[in-house]
């Protein structure tokens, strides 16, 4: 089972990229995250996902995980920040 399929069985119908910054801090995961998500949205037919992400899937994850983690402690955004290239670590709301 990849890590996009044990993140929405375990919450059905939020969205996966909150739940893996909200629980993931394992380099390996978040790598492994980052790399299956890239190919959903890239491989998505669905009317959600708009034909930017689909040309860009890498720029729009890292925008999106980068503004998640803008509500996060700054314990929960260092693993994303090291682990994912190009991944910047703004000084949000709770990143201070």
């Amino acid at each position: 089972m990849n890590i996009l399929d044990k993140l929405s069985e375990a919450n059905p119908g939020q969205s996966l990229v909150d739940l893996a910054v909200s629980t993931l801090r394992n380099p390996v995961e978040i790598k492994q995250f980052y790399c299956e998500y890239v190919e959903l949205l890239r491989n998505s037919r669905s009317g959600f996902v708009g034909e930017h992400e689909r040309a860009n899937p890498e720029v729009a994850t890292k925008r999106r995980i980068e503004y998640l983690l803008l509500y996060y402690p700054k314990e929960y955004a260092t693993p994303w920040v090291e682990s994912l290239p190009g991944i910047i670590e703004y000084k949000g709301t709770g990143n201070k």
